[in-house]
């Protein structure tokens, strides 16, 4: 059977009679307090809601950056078809017109040697 002073320290320890160095023993319940913990718990949640919100506005900023540069990288490659077919032009020009001043040529030598020119 327990004495008086047992249950005296008892009902102390356990927090439901004050001691005299702490007159209020429901504000220091320990480190294993539940309400505690889930404070802490919920404080805790809250900055991984706030730091996963960030990690959102980031990814939906970075996914607008992808598609843009997407576009970009589509644009650029419709320029390179663009480009080649802008040399190959170039080059039938380039190829049609030495025919034709050689044709020139000929025709003006034809016409100094009968006498036209």
């Amino acid at each position: 059977m327990m004495s008086a002073k047992d249950l005296e320290e008892f009902a102390i320890n356990t927090g439901q009679r004050p001691s005299p160095s702490n007159p209020n023993p429901k504000e220091d319940r320990g480190s294993l307090d539940l309400t505690l913990l889930i404070e802490q718990a919920n404080k805790k949640i809250k900055e991984l809601k706030n730091v996963i919100d960030g990690h959102k506005s980031w990814h939906a900023s970075d996914k607008q950056e992808i598609y843009d540069l997407k576009i970009v990288l589509g644009e650029l490659r419709n320029l390179d078809v663009v480009n080649a077919q802008y040399k190959t032009l170039i080059s039938e020009l380039k190829r049609d017109n030495r025919l034709l001043a050689k044709q020139c040529d000929d025709q003006l030598k034809q016409f100094r040697n009968k006498g036209a020119i």
